[in-house]
């Protein structure tokens, strides 16, 4: 999956006199003309994230064709940049009401199915997956804020990979914040999207990749 690599001084007018609709102390997000902006100060410590992801093939075509380019300078990864889609929700929101009035079920499935495939073969997971970092993009069901992504090790094991650079001790938890945050997302997804309880699924955490495959084996029946 090639995109292109910009300079952060190319866009530094688009990042002046564009419209912020997001701003935490460590990055932003910036829209103009149709395409949003994910900036971050450098030497970020999610930084490496989404590259990593896209090279190891866990974001393609299929679940992130919105991903338009990347943002770059002399320090390394410094952001990208995303064509607009259909959302789902607002920022924050848990609301699955929109996606299941604008996908049909196998669509929902599909994606689902595609998404835990690809958590086991990449040893990890995006750890906010709900539906305001979900969009309809070319009628393909899209990710965005690639940067959530967290490897198994960190999820389950509370063990960082060289792409993760923050302190497991960080303010936010990372830890315990991931392996809740894919807890709740999987069993809502379930049950909201497809209608399926977690006593039908018969466990009742994710605790381990084992746990996330007995969902995908359960997917195969619906």
């Amino acid at each position: 999956m090639e995109r292109e690599k910009i300079h952060i001084n190319t866009i530094s007018d688009i990042l002046q006199q564009g419209k912020i609709i997001l701003k935490k102390r460590e990055r932003h997000v910036v829209y103009s003309n149709d395409l949003f902006y994910k900036v971050w100060v450098q030497n970020w410590s999610q930084s490496l994230i989404t590259e990593h992801c896209f090279n190891i093939g866990y974001y393609d075509n299929t679940n992130a064709e919105c991903l338009h380019q990347f943002i770059y300078d002399e320090t390394g990864p410094r952001g990208y940049v995303t064509k607009a889609g259909e959302t789902f929700e607002n920022r924050g929101s848990k609301n699955w009401k929109k996606m299941n009035q604008v996908c049909d079920k196998d669509k929902k499935v599909n994606f689902f199915k595609l998404m835990l495939t690809k958590s086991l073969n990449a040893n990890g997971m995006h750890a906010d997956m709900f539906p305001s970092n979900i969009i309809q993009y070319q009628k393909n069901i899209n990710l965005i804020d690639f940067d959530s992504f967290r490897s198994f090790d960190l999820i389950f094991r509370n063990k960082k990979s060289k792409f993760e650079n923050f302190s497991l001790n960080a303010w936010w938890k990372p830890h315990e914040t991931a392996l809740r945050e894919i807890n709740r997302f999987i069993f809502e997804y379930m049950e909201k999207c497809l209608n399926v309880g977690k006593h039908e699924i018969g466990i009742k955490r994710i605790d381990n990749e084992s746990d996330i495959e007995i969902v995908l084996k359960h997917l195969d029946k619906i």
